[in-house]
C-alpha cells in the first residue's frame, strides 16, 4: 500500500512532469524543458494526477473538488464542500473540510456524497490503514487514528512540522524544539531528536532523510535514518522539496526557479551523494 502525499511539485508520470506555477496555474513539461503545456489556469490547490485525470481544489470556486482531463478540457466540480489538503488514497478523494471545522472526509473520485471521517486536520498521510496527521484540534500534535475515524493516539504532543513515515518510523520537524528533527514509533513512545539542525521540508527516501536546513540557508541535506551521518546535497537556497518515485524535487531560489533533480544512486547512498541528473527551467 502507497503513501498519500502532496505537494508544490505535483506528479511524475509517463515523461512528463506536473508542477503548480506561483497563482495556482498548473503546467506539465517534458524532462528536457519541452513541450510545455498549461493545464489549469489559475486556481488549482492540492493537485492530484491519477491516471488521465487531474483532480484539484479550484480556488474560483472557493477551493470545492474539481477534476479534468491530463490534457486539459471542461472541468467537472465534484462536491460543493471546500477541500482544503486534497489527496487520493486507494480510489479515494481525502480532504479537510472547511464547511465542518477541517475535519477529514473521503468521497469517491466521481464526487457526490462524501462520509465523514472525524479528526481536524493539517497535513496528513496515509499508510497501511492508518491516518498520521497534524491534529488541528490539539496544537498540531501528531497523531493517528484508523482509516475509519477510530483508535484515536496523539504520538508527540509537540507540535508538529513536516513529517513522513517509513515503515513503523514516523520523522517529523518539531516546532516546540527549533524545527529539529525528530522520530517517534508509530505505537507512540518517547520521541527521540535525530540532528540538531532547523529544517523545513522532511522527506524519507530508503534510509535516507531529505530536508531544507533552515540553519545553513535552506540547502538541501541527507540525513541517515539513524541519525549517523549527514551530507549536504548542494550550495543553493531551496524550497518546494519533494519526493517523487527515486527523485528528489526542489526549487532552486536564485536561479529562475528550476525544477532540480536527485536521483537516488545505486546501493548505499557514499558520501558523493546521489547525483543531479536533470534541470528544467520552470518558465
Amino acid at each position: 500500500m502507497e503513501t498519500a502525499i502532496y505537494g508544490r511539485i505535483i506528479d511524475y508520470q509517463f515523461g512528463w512532469i506536473y508542477y503548480q506555477g506561483d497563482f495556482g496555474d498548473l503546467y506539465r513539461v517534458r524532462e528536457d524543458g519541452s513541450q510545455k503545456q498549461q493545464i489549469i489556469e489559475q486556481g488549482a490547490f492540492w493537485v492530484n494526477v491519477y491516471e488521465d485525470q487531474v483532480y484539484y481544489s479550484n480556488k474560483s470556486d472557493s477551493f470545492r473538488p474539481y477534476c479534468t482531463r491530463i490534457n486539459g478540457g471542461k472541468s467537472k466540480q465534484l462536491s460543493k464542500h471546500i477541500a482544503f489538503n486534497l489527496t487520493i488514497h486507494g480510489e479515494y478523494l481525502w480532504f479537510a473540510n472547511l464547511n465542518d471545522n477541517k475535519a477529514l472526509y473521503k468521497m469517491s473520485l466521481e464526487g457526490g456524497n462524501a462520509e465523514k471521517i472525524g479528526p481536524q486536520i493539517g497535513k496528513y498521510l496515509i499508510s497501511e490503514g492508518w491516518i498520521y496527521f497534524r491534529n488541528k484540534s490539539l496544537n498540531n500534535s501528531l497523531s493517528k487514528a484508523k482509516v475509519d475515524g477510530s483508535s484515536f493516539t496523539v504520538l508527540s504532543a509537540d507540535t508538529t512540522g513536516d513529517f513522513c513515515i517509513s515503515g513503523e518510523v514516523l520523522y517529523f520537524i518539531n516546532k516546540t524544539r527549533d524545527n529539529n528533527v525528530y522520530f517517534v514509533d508509530n505505537k507512540g513512545g518517547e520521541s527521540i531528536k535525530l540532528c540538531e539542525d532547523g529544517a523545513a521540508f522532511l522527506y524519507n527516501l530508503g534510509e535516507w532523510l531529505y530536508y531544507c536546513n533552515i540553519s545553513d540557508s535552506n540547502k538541501i541535506y541527507a540525513l541517515k535514518t539513524d541519525g549517523s551521518l549527514k551530507l549536504k546535497m548542494n550550495d543553493s537556497e531551496s524550497t518546494n522539496l519533494k519526493i517523487i518515485g527515486n527523485r528528489v524535487y526542489f526549487s532552486d531560489v536564485k536561479k529562475g526557479k528550476l525544477i532540480c533533480m536527485f536521483a537516488k544512486s545505486q546501493g548505499s547512498l557514499d558520501k558523493s551523494g546521489p547525483c543531479v541528473i536533470k534541470c528544467v527551467k520552470n518558465t
